[in-house]
């Protein structure tokens, strides 16, 4: 980032440290990639709710709902799409890196802040 130099959000600036306190955080993008290269990702539906299922070598998985995201005040792709923040900040002040998928593989790229993108805590 051009202002402060800054690539990761630091903790004051971390919506899930806000929310769920200093042992939760958004993931980087290092995690990101991780998921996307080392997981199997799969469309499917729990209890009614379509979304991501991604499942690592070990069998375990995390679900990621299709909770779309937010355009000021309108949601769009709410159940076709999954898309979420990473905690690392795009080449531009006004960008950070977020994963979406939809179907096939997931996609990484770098977004506007401005999107309500959902968020996935992990535990430090």
């Amino acid at each position: 980032n051009k202002i402060d130099g800054l690539k990761i959000l630091e903790p004051g600036d971390d919506a899930v440290t806000a929310k769920l306190g200093s042992q939760w955080r958004m993931p980087d993008t290092k995690e990101i990639k991780e998921l996307m290269t080392e997981c199997r990702w799969e469309w499917t539906q729990v209890n009614g709710i379509k979304g991501a299922k991604v499942i690592g070598s070990n069998g375990n998985y995390i679900f990621l709902p299709a909770a779309g995201h937010y355009e000021g005040s309108e949601i769009k792709e709410k159940g076709n799409a999954c898309s979420y923040w990473s905690s690392s900040l795009g080449n531009k002040t006004e960008l950070a890196n977020s994963i979406r998928f939809t179907s096939g593989a997931p996609k990484s790229s770098s977004k506007d802040r401005y999107f309500g993108f959902s968020v996935r805590p992990v535990r430090k």
